[in-house]
């Protein structure tokens, strides 16, 4: 059974990142998509003893007692507000789904089966970078239609750049701790900034510079961060360079501080289309929907009230119907808001903030891999930025995101268990 939910894990993972491919660029049928949620909830149900383990974890008990109350709570509230249950059953996919799964993935898998997912994942690039050129060159596809190994239907690139900043995180922090080398570093970050320009990913420049910065802040300083530095400033030339070529209109957005503002900003975008802007969507929604309610304000019009499902009927709520125009499921921060209002959103910010503190912790104690953890803060940081840029930790990628957040967790284990074999050997 322990292999098996290894085995599902990683299956699931690496079907996740290139399902959209086989679907947008090679035709496949969409149905093919919902394997994820089929094996999601196989390990649910095939792996639910972990919970109990997990419960039993004196360390982490208080972390996962968090994460069961905030999601039991949630759902609780909506049940009591009579939103429907298909509904809320949606958003249990849509937002806790992710968090059983890398709850399962703590304890099932070992280091090497960590490190095998992790170097399949780096690897993805080389075809992600392949797929791109042919999605640009062949197809045609640029913006938010080129995703390379997600594909090519509107929106895939808002996956395409998580990927690239997990790998791009994971690369550099392995560097600094030198277990990569300089020549990896240069082609794993020269090679997203690549695919951001071809995707129009401005955000993943202001990301990487996040990346460094805070992957030289979280080690020991070093020369090697400064080396850190020149190789992320070498990627960021490339991929402006590149963004000039291919989308020269995107450039005035990234020439000062206050034309990304205003960018981000921008509610009309053109054509009639009217969406809520990234950086003002919450005094938006109060604006549109919350007034001066205090309670909406607080708790939001419940999980699942705004869900957005065009797949089933009984899982859409009237909400989507009439304002999904506003695009606001696009964005974390307004569909979070939304919802389970300030109280939700803080709860859920907090799922990452104690996740930040739990590496700080760990990467004390640890010996061999001090670099995951700071790899775990820099992705918890990086999300929560990202509630303001998309969605992407209410999609499948999310899979991606979660299990680079518990790797920590998994390496502590196994390091605490090697000493501990150890200190008995010597004892004996």
């Amino acid at each position: 059974m322990k292999l098996r939910l290894k085995n599902l894990i990683a299956f699931l993972i690496i079907y996740m990142m290139l399902v959209e491919a086989f679907i947008s660029v090679f035709h496949m049928t969409r149905y093919i998509r919902y394997v994820v949620d089929l094996t999601a909830i196989a390990l649910f149900f095939w792996g639910g003893k972990k919970f109990n383990k997990a419960l039993s974890d004196k360390e982490f008990r208080w972390y996962y007692l968090y994460l069961f109350a905030y999601m039991g709570l949630l759902v609780l509230m909506a049940i009591l507000r009579f939103v429907p249950i298909g509904q809320i059953l949606w958003a249990i996919r849509n937002n806790f789904l992710y968090i059983f799964f890398a709850i399962i993935a703590i304890y099932s898998m070992s280091v090497r089966d960590v490190d095998r997912i992790m170097n399949t994942i780096v690897k993805l690039q080389i075809l992600n970078v392949i797929l791109g050129i042919y999605e640009y060159f062949v197809l045609h596809s640029t913006d938010d239609y080129l995703g390379g190994i997600f594909g090519i239907e509107q929106g895939c690139n808002a996956n395409l750049n998580i990927y690239m900043v997990i790998v791009s995180s994971y690369i550099v922090c392995r560097y600094l701790s030198k277990k990569s080398n300089l020549k990896t570093l240069l082609l794993t970050v020269s090679s997203c900034t690549f695919m951001a320009a071809l995707s129009e990913l401005k955000m993943f420049y202001v990301e990487l510079v996040l990346i460094v910065l805070c992957s030289v802040l979280l080690n020991k300083k070093s020369l090697k961060g400064f080396l850190v530095l020149a190789g992320g400033s070498i990627g960021i030339y490339i991929g402006i360079r590149v963004m000039m070529l291919v989308n020269p209109g995107s450039m005035e957005y990234l020439n000062s501080i206050s034309n990304m503002i205003a960018y981000n900003m921008r509610t009309d975008y053109g054509g009639n289309d009217i969406r809520i802007s990234r950086l003002g969507s919450t005094n938006q929604v109060n604006n549109l929907f919350f007034g001066d309610n205090k309670f909406y304000r607080l708790f939001g019009f419940g999980l699942g009230a705004c869900e957005d499902s065009m797949s089933f009927a009984w899982c859409n709520s009237e909400f989507a119907t009439m304002y999904r125009y506003l695009g606001y499921r696009n964005l974390t921060m307004a569909m979070t808001y939304l919802e389970t209002g300030y109280i939700g959103l803080i709860a859920f910010a907090m799922v990452f903030v104690f996740m930040f503190i739990i590496a700080e912790k760990l990467k004390k104690k640890m010996v061999f891999h001090k670099e995951v953890a700071v790899f775990c803060q820099v992705i918890c940081v990086l999300t929560v930025v990202d509630f303001w840029y998309d969605n992407a930790i209410r999609m499948n990628v999310a899979y991606l995101t979660y299990f680079a957040l518990v790797m920590v967790i998994i390496y502590y284990k196994s390091e605490q268990q090697i000493l501990k074999n150890k200190s008995i050997m010597e004892g004996k």
